[in-house]
């Protein structure tokens, strides 16, 4: 355990999959696993709800 985990996961040299935008503006790459998964379930509408 760490106490930053935020800062762990942006410094570090591997890819990032995170919502966090702070992580995602200081990591150097990332990838978009939501958008990986629509993909593989072949949706591509976009999907609201707004309850």
């Amino acid at each position: 355990m760490v106490n930053n985990p935020d800062r762990v996961i942006a410094e570090s040299d591997l890819i990032a999959i995170t919502s966090d935008a702070w992580i995602l503006d200081n990591s150097l790459a990332n990838f978009n696993l939501i958008k990986y998964v629509l993909a593989q379930l072949n949706i591509h509408e976009t999907i609201i709800d707004s309850k």
